[in-house]
């Protein structure tokens, strides 16, 4: 009987869907890892940690114009640019070549500003690998969105100043390579979201990235989980929940998913489990057998 690999599958990415206009909404759509894209209500959009196709497991992210890409870190899972179409504005939290520091970013695109703010990961054991990292804060139409990168401890008092008010927080929360479960929580405390914090960086069904935990830990006890079974969070600045919520997305996109469950409920798809099937890291020169986050 022919069967797909999921992997040769997920390899041959649609090109992403139109997105329905929302009149004066934000929106956020998460592709997995720490891959978000951000479109604000006049359009414009900016793509945040892109990563190339399956080096940790995911898809190509479909093809799109975007108006800029911005990073976090200098890591491959994060720099990937060649899914954009045109010519978008390239923009990083850290600088470009070896040793990485922080650079102050301040750009503006349409009615998203986009700013950054220096983050450390200290790290205390293997696999993770101590370095900068770069926090990205956007002011979307007046929402505050505020992408946390490869945070791996919690935010000094001086960066959360630094911050300021967030509306939307994306925090990792997968471990190993940043912080997870009661600390990621704790620094989502610290930050105190008024609308949604969004998991990222947590073991999907098709990660192999080794030793990646699962968001479970994170609102294990929680109250306001929402799983809304889509990779878009819409807000409507009018209409803001009463309270803040924790919004679990779902990382694939709908024609993607439609394509695996038929596969799936045909018996023709297969589904790699084994840790031989994962990727090696991308740390530093020098320390090879530290996978990056």
């Amino acid at each position: 009987m022919l069967t797909t690999s999921i992997f040769a599958l997920l390899l041959a990415a649609p090109a992403a869907p139109a997105a329905k206009p929302v009149k004066g909404g934000v929106e956020i759509t998460w592709y997995g890892h720490s891959a978000f894209l951000v479109k604000s209500p006049k359009g414009k959009t900016v793509f945040l940690d892109p990563y190339p196709p399956m080096v940790i497991g995911y898809p190509a992210i479909p093809k799109m114009k975007v108006d800029a890409v911005a990073s976090s870190i200098q890591y491959k899972h994060h720099t990937y640019r060649d899914f954009a179409l045109g010519k978008p504005r390239v923009m990083s939290a850290l600088t470009t070549e070896k040793p990485w520091v922080w650079k102050d970013l301040n750009e503006t695109i349409g009615d998203i500003k986009v700013r950054s703010v220096p983050g450390t990961q200290t790290c205390e054991e293997p696999p993770c690998v101590s370095g900068p990292n770069g926090i990205l804060v956007l002011d979307v139409a007046g929402i505050k969105v505020v992408h946390l990168g490869s945070l791996n401890q919690a935010l000094p008092e001086e960066v959360v100043k630094a911050i300021g008010p967030v509306d939307v927080l994306l925090i990792p929360v997968g471990g190993k390579f940043t912080i997870a479960g009661p600390k990621a929580y704790k620094v989502k405390q610290q930050l105190e979201p008024k609308i949604a914090t969004i998991p990222m960086q947590w073991k999907t069904d098709v990660v192999t990235l080794p030793l990646l935990n699962d968001y479970n830990d994170f609102i294990a006890g929680r109250s306001g989980v929402v799983r809304p079974n889509s990779n878009r969070y819409v807000i409507d600045p009018k209409h803001k929940p009463e309270k803040p919520e924790i919004v679990v997305l779902d990382w694939h996109w709908p024609e993607m998913k439609a394509k695996i469950r038929a596969l799936s409920e045909q018996g023709k798809l297969v589904v790699p489990t084994k840790d031989k099937d994962a990727p090696k890291g991308d740390a530093p020169k020098g320390d090879a057998k530290k996978p990056a986050p």
